[in-house]
Parts: structure tokens; sequence; C-alpha cells
């Protein structure tokens, strides 16, 4: 349903007389000139947003209000991901480093450790450092833990700055558990900020190991090229990687996607086509469900036939998944859809469960200088299944923050998530052992609070 002027005329300035009328003035022009943003916001999401049947009557939204709340007052109370933003902070601004401006070239979690000697302090833990950048050309590397900013003690505060700025630097230390103490070890000065690439396939191996020839990939956001696109050079290498995993004639296979919030559907539908039985190709990978207002888009979209034709199908019947809390959306839409025809062993922590999708909108004629971000979907299974909770055919639980001073890296077969995968498939795992092990090792003066993958729009974005 399109906005209606003269309805919104007859039903919402009636109300208001004085407000256009001083003096005998008539001011409905000016009225009309204050709620121009705030009526194109209520028309596109009248017409797209997923729980559209739940937004405010026209009598009853405040259209005075200023654009972010108007947007935040309209929004259905079960949903936490649409948003909006203005297109010249966006563009001005820094955010992680998959959809950035400019960066340091680093995502990381902020952690809060509780020391017996000075209470609680925050740090800064290095998750992964893209090549190239102001962090690898400072030798920061995954495991490493800023403590100070600028010779300052990381707060809630100052820890933004690390998002992008100018030339900073940074002390390290490292925590003893046993003690409870953190021990300064070194200080490293990261160059400004600058534009980075993030290529999401981070890392990618194969590797002999009980017998078996095992791929693993690490893919840390579903961007198909630079800019943040669906398509381009990125989905291509993913192609290229896996036509040589199938060429290698892997036996088992491994996907990481413990740092992996999301990203296009288009991405998802090319890595889905490249793990799925090449059975399963013919048969849906998913269905996507829109509003009243657009049943065309309302339907099953489909695996990739195409992987299979340029040879890059591995054809897996089990696949093990390295997840994190905050593996979300277009990961979790892969596992979901990939469920019905493959065995899928998760290892790690709890997905977020993110089982909606997204687009952005911006004014045609340039006019109104906002993004909208609505949710416009949702996303099922071939079998119409959208929890995503105890999803996995068999889930093996373990959150890598709770040993976060003894990170390896990615790739290492020593590191704790993939370590515990590969026990999994050798068959040396036992659960009671793993359950002494990990009360032994614990690190419990310590919580995850925050990392700056948060910063990435993390729906599954349909375009």
């Amino acid at each position: 349903m399109k906005f209606n002027k003269l309805y919104l005329y007859v039903s919402v300035l009636w109300g208001f007389t004085t407000l256009f009328t001083s003096c005998g003035e008539d001011r409905m022009y000016e009225y009309y000139e204050r709620t121009a943003v705030t009526r194109w916001i209520y028309e596109e999401m009248q017409d797209w947003y997923y729980w559209e049947e739940n937004l405010p009557s026209e009598e009853s939204a405040n259209f005075l209000a200023n654009v972010e709340t108007f947007f935040n007052s309209i929004l259905y109370s079960s949903d936490k991901y649409s948003y909006i933003e203005s297109i010249e902070e966006s563009s001005s601004g820094t955010r992680s480093i998959a959809s950035v401006s400019y960066s340091y070239g680093f995502d990381f979690a902020r952690i809060e450790i509780r020391l017996s000697s000075v209470g609680t302090i925050y740090g800064i833990l290095v998750l992964y450092v893209a090549p190239d950048s102001p962090a690898s050309e400072a030798g920061l590397k995954r495991g490493d833990m800023i403590i100070t900013i600028d010779g300052r003690y990381v707060t809630a505060n100052n820890y933004t700055t690390l998002y992008g700025s100018g030339e900073i630097a940074v002390g390290l230390g490292i925590y003893d558990k046993e003690e409870n103490v953190l021990i300064p070890t070194d200080n490293k000065t990261l160059s400004p900020a600058r534009a980075i690439e993030d290529n999401p396939i981070y890392y990618y191996a194969r590797f002999e190991h009980a017998g078996k020839q095992i791929g693993y990939l690490v893919y840390n956001h579903f961007t198909g090229g630079a800019n943040d696109s669906s398509t381009g050079i990125y989905n291509e290498e993913l192609i290229q990687v896996a036509t040589g995993f199938s060429r290698q004639g892997v036996d088992e296979f491994i996907l990481d996607l413990r740092y992996n919030n999301g990203g296009y559907v288009y991405c998802a539908q090319i890595l889905s086509s490249i793990l799925a039985p090449k059975n399963a190709l013919q048969e849906p990978l998913a269905y996507m469900e829109y509003n009243q207002h657009h049943p065309e888009y309302t339907g099953y979209i489909q695996f990739i036939y195409d992987v299979a034709d340029r040879g890059a199908n591995l054809d897996l019947n089990t696949l093990y998944v390295i997840t994190g809390s905050m593996t979300a959306s277009a990961s979790e839409m892969v596992i979901n859809c990939l469920i019905p025809y493959m065995n899928v062993i998760q290892v790690g922590a709890t997905t977020e469960g993110k089982n909606v999708g997204s687009i952005s909108i911006t004014d045609s004629t340039g006019e109104y200088p906002w993004r909208l971000h609505p949710i416009v979907c949702r996303i099922y299974n071939s079998q119409m299944e959208s929890t995503y909770s105890n999803w996995a055919t068999t889930y093996y639980p373990l959150n890598e923050f709770d040993y976060f001073y003894d990170f390896k890296e990615l790739g290492d077969k020593e590191e704790l998530l993939l370590a515990r995968t590969l026990s999994i498939i050798d068959g040396t795992y036992t659960e009671e052992e793993e359950e002494e092990e990990e009360t032994r090792s614990r690190a419990d003066h310590v919580e995850y609070v925050s990392s700056s993958l948060e910063r990435r729009a993390t729906p599954v974005r349909i375009r």
C-alpha cells in the first residue's frame, strides 16, 4: 500500500490546526516539508517490511519525530535487526574491516578481566589480522592482547579508537591465569588507518590427518567482491579454491565460520553448492518468504549447478562446521539449508540465530540522505525449517574465549577448535576427558563483552 497524502491531511492534520495556522497563515506546506523524510520512510516500510502488517497506523505514527527516532518507533517489537543510517556518516565513519572505508586491518574481541589486585579491566584480543594492513605491518597477530592505547589502559570509552584513526601506540600484555595477573610485554605503533582489502577467504589448506585428506577453509564474510559486492573476484577465487580441493580428493571438510556474521544470499548459494552432495544440486536450497506486497519474490531459491559443471562441487556427505557466538545470518542459512541433504557436525559456540534477510533502500532522487536496512524476508530450508536451535546433526559445544590466553593461529592443528574437530574426525575425542581438561584449563575470571565484528550489518542481504 502506497502512502496517501490526502488521507494524511484528513486524518493526521485535523488534530493540529494550530500548527498550520498562525495569524491566518496557512502552514500546511511547512508541515509537509518537515515530514517529507519520515513519510518517505513510512512508504518504503509499507512496501517492503516483512512485518508490514504490524506497522503503526498513519494516524498514530509521529511523523514530526526526528528521523532515527521515527524509524525505530515503527519497528515490530520482535525486530532486532532493521536499522537506518545516515549516508554521509556511513561514508565517512569506520567499520569492521569487511565493509570499511578505512581501518587498521584487524578484528578483535573486547574481554573483561577481573584481576584480584586492581579490579576489573578490559583487554582487546586480536582475532585475525588482514595482510598488507597497518596491523600486520606493526606485527600484530592473532592472540595478542592490547591493554593500553596511547599509554592509557583500555576502557569502555577509548577502545573504539581501534576501529580506525591516526597513528596510535598500543601496549600488549599476557594473562597469567594461575596468578590472575596481567603482565605487560611489548609496545607497537600502528600507522594511520587506511583502506584495507579484507578477502573473505582468509585461510585454506589441505592436510593429511589420521590417513585422511582434510580440507579446511576459514571464510569470514559472504562478500563476492571488493566494495562489499555480492559478485566479483572473491566468488571466483572461492570456486577456484574448491576446484583445487576437489582435484586433491579431500575425504573430509572443515568449514570455519566462527567469525562470519553474514552477507549476501548469492554468496551463500555458491558456498552451499560447493559443499552439498552432487545429487542434491537439483533440489531447492532455501525458501524465502516476503510480505504480501511481494509475492513475486516469495518462493524457493536453488543451488547453483554451474559450480558442479566447473568441477568445484565437493560432493560431501558430512560437513564439519566451526562456529562461534558471532556466527550469524548467511552462515546460519548455509548450515540450516544443508542439513536436509547431509550430516552436519557443529563444533564451537552457539550461533546467534538470525533467520531473516534485509535489503538496502535509498531515495532514488537523492533528496533524502538516509539508507534504510529493513528486514524483508524470513528464510527457511527446503523442509520449511527456520529455527536455528538444536539444528546440527551433532553439536560439540566449546567456547574459545574461555581459553583466550592460549590462542593459536587459524590453521594450526593445535588451535583449540580445529584440534577438537580433528579429534572428532579421527575418533580420539571422548567427552569425559574433554570435560575434565576444560575444567582445569578454563579462565574463570574472564568474560567476553563484545566484538568489532558486531559493527557489520549482519542480516542476510538479499541485494
